[in-house]
Protein backbone atom coordinates (compact mmCIF):
# COMPACT_ATOMS: atom_id res chain seq x y z
CA UNK A 1 0.00 0.00 0.00
CA UNK A 2 2.91 2.20 0.46
CA UNK A 3 3.67 2.62 -3.44
CA UNK A 4 0.34 3.55 -4.09
CA UNK A 5 0.43 6.17 -0.94
CA UNK A 6 3.69 7.88 -2.38
CA UNK A 7 1.89 9.91 -5.18
CA UNK A 8 -0.75 10.92 -2.62
CA UNK A 9 1.68 11.86 0.41
CA UNK A 10 3.55 13.81 -2.14
CA UNK A 11 0.57 15.93 -3.00
CA UNK A 12 -0.02 16.04 0.73
CA UNK A 13 3.63 17.30 1.47
CA UNK A 14 2.55 20.38 -1.39
CA UNK A 15 -0.72 21.33 1.14
CA UNK A 16 -2.84 19.65 -1.38
CA UNK A 17 -6.43 19.54 0.97
CA UNK A 18 -7.99 16.99 -1.54
CA UNK A 19 -4.68 14.32 -0.56
CA UNK A 20 -5.20 14.83 3.28
CA UNK A 21 -8.81 13.83 2.63
CA UNK A 22 -8.21 11.23 1.06
CA UNK A 23 -5.49 9.98 3.80
CA UNK A 24 -8.08 11.05 6.12
CA UNK A 25 -11.04 8.60 4.69
CA UNK A 26 -8.58 6.12 4.15
CA UNK A 27 -7.11 5.66 7.78
CA UNK A 28 -9.63 7.54 10.17
CA UNK A 29 -11.81 4.72 10.79
CA UNK A 30 -9.27 2.46 11.62
CA UNK A 31 -7.26 4.51 13.68
CA UNK A 32 -10.11 5.66 15.93
CA UNK A 33 -10.64 1.56 16.26
CA UNK A 34 -6.95 1.02 17.15
CA UNK A 35 -7.28 4.15 19.45
CA UNK A 36 -10.50 2.97 21.28
CA UNK A 37 -8.73 -0.30 21.76
CA UNK A 38 -6.56 1.70 24.43
CA UNK A 39 -8.31 4.44 25.41
CA UNK A 40 -11.56 2.41 25.93
CA UNK A 41 -13.59 5.80 25.58
CA UNK A 42 -15.31 6.72 22.24
CA UNK A 43 -15.25 10.40 22.99
CA UNK A 44 -11.64 9.91 23.75
CA UNK A 45 -10.86 7.87 20.84
CA UNK A 46 -12.44 10.65 18.01
CA UNK A 47 -10.59 13.51 19.75
CA UNK A 48 -7.29 11.68 19.53
CA UNK A 49 -7.86 10.96 15.87
CA UNK A 50 -8.87 14.22 15.45
CA UNK A 51 -5.38 15.86 17.15
CA UNK A 52 -3.55 13.62 14.92
CA UNK A 53 -4.74 14.70 11.53
CA UNK A 54 -4.23 18.23 12.68
CA UNK A 55 -0.66 17.23 13.73
CA UNK A 56 -0.14 15.50 10.27
CA UNK A 57 -1.30 18.80 8.17
CA UNK A 58 0.78 20.77 10.61
CA UNK A 59 3.75 18.36 9.57
CA UNK A 60 3.08 17.59 6.19
CA UNK A 61 5.96 19.05 4.61
CA UNK A 62 8.38 16.57 6.14
CA UNK A 63 6.84 13.60 5.85
CA UNK A 64 9.13 11.03 3.44
CA UNK A 65 6.95 9.34 0.83
CA UNK A 66 9.27 6.21 1.02
CA UNK A 67 8.81 5.29 4.31
CA UNK A 68 5.78 3.08 5.41
CA UNK A 69 2.94 5.61 6.17
CA UNK A 70 0.77 3.17 7.59
CA UNK A 71 3.23 2.68 10.17
CA UNK A 72 4.05 6.21 10.91
CA UNK A 73 0.14 6.62 11.61
CA UNK A 74 0.03 3.55 13.80
CA UNK A 75 2.91 4.58 16.13
CA UNK A 76 1.87 8.02 16.24
CA UNK A 77 -1.81 7.17 17.53
CA UNK A 78 -0.18 4.35 20.09
CA UNK A 79 2.16 7.18 21.32
CA UNK A 80 -1.00 9.53 21.04
CA UNK A 81 -3.26 7.11 23.18
CA UNK A 82 -0.18 6.36 25.50
CA UNK A 83 0.43 9.95 26.03
CA UNK A 84 -3.46 10.54 27.13
CA UNK A 85 -3.32 8.19 29.77
CA UNK A 86 -0.87 9.38 31.54
CA UNK A 87 -1.80 12.85 31.08
CA UNK A 88 -5.44 11.80 32.58
CA UNK A 89 -3.77 10.77 35.52
CA UNK A 90 -3.67 14.96 36.35
CA UNK A 91 -7.37 15.19 35.16
CA UNK A 92 -9.68 12.77 36.77
CA UNK A 93 -12.82 14.22 34.73
CA UNK A 94 -10.51 12.14 31.75
CA UNK A 95 -9.56 8.71 33.91
CA UNK A 96 -13.53 8.84 34.90
CA UNK A 97 -14.02 8.93 31.23
CA UNK A 98 -11.68 6.29 30.86
CA UNK A 99 -12.84 3.89 33.49
CA UNK A 100 -16.92 4.48 32.56
CA UNK A 101 -15.80 3.27 28.81
CA UNK A 102 -13.99 0.71 29.46
CA UNK A 103 -16.56 -1.11 31.95
CA UNK A 104 -19.07 0.02 29.37
CA UNK A 105 -16.93 -1.89 26.72
CA UNK A 106 -16.46 -4.68 28.97
CA UNK A 107 -19.57 -7.28 28.51
CA UNK A 108 -18.40 -9.87 30.60
CA UNK A 109 -18.98 -10.09 34.13
CA UNK A 110 -15.03 -11.27 35.23
CA UNK A 111 -14.45 -7.94 33.17
CA UNK A 112 -16.67 -5.78 35.50
CA UNK A 113 -15.52 -7.66 38.80
CA UNK A 114 -11.79 -6.77 37.65
CA UNK A 115 -12.80 -2.75 37.42
CA UNK A 116 -14.93 -3.24 41.07
CA UNK A 117 -11.28 -4.80 42.16
CA UNK A 118 -9.36 -2.07 40.62
CA UNK A 119 -11.33 0.74 41.92
CA UNK A 120 -11.67 -0.94 45.44
CA UNK A 121 -7.61 -1.53 45.58
CA UNK A 122 -7.40 2.31 44.56
CA UNK A 123 -8.87 3.32 46.95
CA UNK A 124 -7.74 1.15 49.67
CA UNK A 125 -4.06 2.33 48.76
CA UNK A 126 -5.04 5.65 48.61
CA UNK A 127 -6.50 5.18 52.38
CA UNK A 128 -3.32 4.32 53.37
CA UNK A 129 -1.29 7.50 52.34
CA UNK A 130 -0.34 8.87 55.61
CA UNK A 131 -3.28 12.45 55.51
CA UNK A 132 -0.96 14.95 53.86
CA UNK A 133 -0.30 12.78 51.20
CA UNK A 134 -3.37 11.68 50.92
CA UNK A 135 -4.78 15.33 51.09
CA UNK A 136 -2.27 16.54 48.28
CA UNK A 137 -2.92 13.16 46.38
CA UNK A 138 -6.60 13.52 46.02
CA UNK A 139 -6.17 17.14 45.16
CA UNK A 140 -3.68 16.92 42.70
CA UNK A 141 -4.93 13.61 41.35
CA UNK A 142 -8.06 13.27 41.72
CA UNK A 143 -9.34 16.90 41.78
CA UNK A 144 -6.97 18.08 38.75
CA UNK A 145 -5.54 20.67 40.41
CA UNK A 146 -2.04 22.11 39.42
CA UNK A 147 0.85 21.53 42.17
CA UNK A 148 0.92 25.48 42.37
CA UNK A 149 -3.00 25.49 43.08
CA UNK A 150 -2.65 22.77 45.71
CA UNK A 151 0.45 24.77 47.70
CA UNK A 152 -1.39 27.83 47.74
CA UNK A 153 -4.27 26.19 49.03
CA UNK A 154 -2.53 24.48 51.72
CA UNK A 155 -0.10 27.15 52.26
CA UNK A 156 3.05 25.24 50.99
CA UNK A 157 5.58 25.10 48.52
CA UNK A 158 5.10 23.42 45.51
CA UNK A 159 8.25 21.48 45.98
CA UNK A 160 7.07 19.98 49.29
CA UNK A 161 3.65 18.87 47.66
CA UNK A 162 5.94 17.71 44.33
CA UNK A 163 7.98 15.69 47.83
CA UNK A 164 4.27 13.99 48.59
CA UNK A 165 3.19 13.21 45.02
CA UNK A 166 6.54 11.15 44.87
CA UNK A 167 5.95 9.36 47.64
CA UNK A 168 2.49 8.98 47.07
CA UNK A 169 2.30 7.61 43.35
CA UNK A 170 5.84 5.24 44.46
CA UNK A 171 3.34 3.60 47.48
CA UNK A 172 0.17 3.38 45.26
CA UNK A 173 2.39 1.69 42.33
CA UNK A 174 4.11 -0.05 44.93
CA UNK A 175 0.81 -1.84 46.54
CA UNK A 176 -0.76 -2.69 43.28
CA UNK A 177 1.92 -4.20 41.84
CA UNK A 178 1.08 -6.56 44.58
CA UNK A 179 -2.82 -7.49 42.85
CA UNK A 180 -2.35 -8.86 39.66
CA UNK A 181 -4.90 -7.37 37.62
CA UNK A 182 -5.58 -5.76 34.09
CA UNK A 183 -6.53 -2.76 35.43
CA UNK A 184 -4.27 -2.19 38.28
CA UNK A 185 -1.59 -1.64 35.34
CA UNK A 186 -3.69 0.81 33.54
CA UNK A 187 -4.02 2.47 36.41
CA UNK A 188 0.15 2.40 36.98
CA UNK A 189 0.06 3.75 33.72
CA UNK A 190 -1.12 6.60 34.53
CA UNK A 191 -0.29 7.46 37.79
CA UNK A 192 3.13 7.53 35.92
Amino acid sequence: MSDTLTPIIQRLRTGDEKAFRQIYDLYAGRLQAFALRIVKSPTLAEDLIQDIFVNLWELRESLDPQKNFQSFLYTITRNHALNLLKRSSANAVVLNEIFIHAAKTSNTTEDLIEFDETSRILHEAVEQLPPQQRRVFEMCKLNGLSYEQAAAELNISPGTINAHMVKSIRFIKTYLSHHENVMAALVICCLL
